[in-house]
């Protein structure tokens, strides 16, 4: 008998610290078992080095985002770009150990975990850095899987097709659609049950001051339909 597996799926944590350690404390609340991380540990908000040590200790599985190949030279920087992504500021250095591990692995992997296959990718199938599921057949892969795990659009789907379960956590740490609400996934194996959270977050007023005005744009959103589940957690 396959013994029942907890994971916890993020992705885009983006340098905020605060909303990260607050995801991983409620998912400790669910007793995951392993954490998967889908890319973009770093940028738009400064404490990437606390980011990737994090994620590290919790001994998360991660794959390369495309703000993560730009910090490592694996994508050009828009100078367009550059004062909105922040990438050149961030404070204390990102974790050795974090990067070693997201060069090896790269922008996507395949994982079997209590006999059920998982791809882990950071954007879709077909262009793993950079692309935006737009459509359902963005999403899909010829690839034998059960489970398709994307990230990059920093807004949760969850999508039930003949052939896989297709799941975006959402963002960690700026989301897209309601910039009060962290997101974040809770996927049980073999049965590839899964859930969309969302918990409440405040950001501090130094972080904001921080964040490039589109960043701040981003964190005021309110719209009143939104994907997941509330969890009041602190």
């Amino acid at each position: 008998m396959v013994q029942a597996i907890r994971l916890g799926v993020i992705s885009d944590a983006h340098g905020n610290i605060a909303a990260l350690m607050q995801c991983l404390r409620y998912m400790q609340t669910r007793s995951v078992d392993s954490v998967l991380f889908l890319g973009d540990a770093v940028g738009y908000f400064p404490h990437a080095g606390a980011v990737t040590r994090l994620l590290m200790r919790h001994n998360a599985q991660c794959v390369m985002g495309n703000h993560d190949a730009m910090l490592l030279g694996r994508l050009p920087l828009p100078p367009d770009k550059d004062a909105l992504y922040g990438l050149k500021r961030i404070g204390t250095p990102v974790s050795g150990s974090w990067q070693r591990h997201i060069e090896r692995v790269g922008p996507e992997r395949t994982l079997e975990i209590a006999g059920v296959r998982l791809l882990l990718v950071h954007g879709t199938p077909g262009a793993p850095l950079e692309g935006y599921g737009h459509d359902i057949g963005d999403l899909v892969s010829d690839k034998d899987v059960d489970c398709i795990l994307t990230g990059h659009t920093h807004r949760p789907h969850l999508h039930h097709t003949e052939r896989a379960l297709l799941l975006n956590p959402g963002s960690c740490g700026l989301p897209r659609d309601r910039g009060d609400l962290l997101s974040l996934a809770i996927l049980d194996l073999p049965s590839l049950s899964a859930e969309i959270i969302r918990l409440p977050f405040a950001c501090s007023d130094r972080l904001r001051q921080q964040a490039h005005p589109l960043v701040r744009a981003c964190l005021d959103r309110r719209p009143p339909a939104f994907a997941g589940t509330i969890k009041e957690f602190p």
